[in-house]
Order: C-alpha cells, then sequence, then structure tokens
C-alpha cells in the first residue's frame, strides 16, 4: 500500500480553506448569508453589515435596507415647506409651529408596512394619520383639501 504524500495532503487542505472561504466572503459592500444585502452606510460596514456612522442619504433603519421614499411635508396655515427639516437625520430637530396641521404628500403610492412619526403632542397624530390611511389618489386628495381651506 502506498503511503500518503504530506506535501499533497497540505496542499489539498489549503486549496480546500481558500474555496470554502471565498465561497463564504461577499464582494465588498454586500453582506448576508448569501449575499443579498448591499451596504447602503455612509463609511464601510462591518461583516455583519452594521454601520459606524449613518446611513446613506435615502436610506434608513435596521442595518440601512430600508429605502426612504420621495416626499413631501408642508405645515398650512401658513404654508412653509418642512421636507428637508424632516431629513435632516437628526431624531432630536424639533419643529416648532402654530399651524392647523401637517401634510405628507407622497409622490407615489407605495407598500411601506410602517411610518414612523414622532411628536411632543400625540393627540395630533390621529389627524394626521387619517389623511394617510385613506389616500387612494394622494396628491389629488390633498390639493383638494388645500383647495377647500384657501380663502
Amino acid at each position: 500500500m502506498k503511503k500518503p504524500n504530506l506535501g499533497s495532503f497540505v496542499l489539498f487542505a489549503c486549496i480546500s480553506v481558500c474555496l470554502i472561504n471565498s465561497l463564504s466572503a461577499c464582494d465588498k459592500g454586500w453582506f448576508g448569508s448569501e449575499c443579498q444585502y448591499k451596504c447602503r452606510c455612509r463609511q464601510s460596514c462591518n461583516l455583519e453589515g452594521e454601520c459606524p456612522d449613518k446611513c446613506e442619504n435615502g436610506w434608513f433603519g435596521y442595518k440601512c435596507q430600508y429605502r426612504l421614499h420621495p416626499y413631501t411635508a408642508v405645515i398650512y396655515k401658513p404654508n412653509y415647506y418642512v421636507t428637508t427639516i424632516l431629513n435632516d437625520d437628526n431624531e432630536n430637530t424639533c419643529i416648532t409651529f402654530e399651524a392647523d396641521g401637517l401634510i405628507i404628500i407622497l409622490n407615489e403610492l407605495y407598500y411601506n408596512p410602517w411610518i414612523r412619526l414622532s411628536t411632543l403632542k400625540p393627540e395630533n397624530v390621529h389627524s394626521t394619520l387619517r389623511y394617510l390611511i385613506q389616500m387612494l389618489n394622494v396628491k389629488e386628495i390633498i390639493r383638494r383639501k388645500l383647495r377647500a381651506q384657501s380663502p
């Protein structure tokens, strides 16, 4: 019986380890068990997709995997656009205003499983959500409401 060659065994072991590592490693900028998630961090992600800083503009949520759909936010009476302020990536930003309400105009219809609103007056959230929930043609409903309130 022929004795196994130690050099061949070491070479086979190295090739096997390299193949296994290359199959399990994701390309740069991707992560997940099947490399299905793209890194959306302002800085690079770690191997698990965690961000050391904040998400890229237009992305938010768990490991920056949720796309921020474009919208316009308007405080009416007086009309004042607050879209930029609401998207400053700072949860401590506070908008103080004396107005009848806040209108959020979605540029398209989306499937959003949730929306996050933070307010010091939770009793005011109901009226804002009422508009979001009832919208079928978002822009037209809001246009009608604004026209009805215009002098």
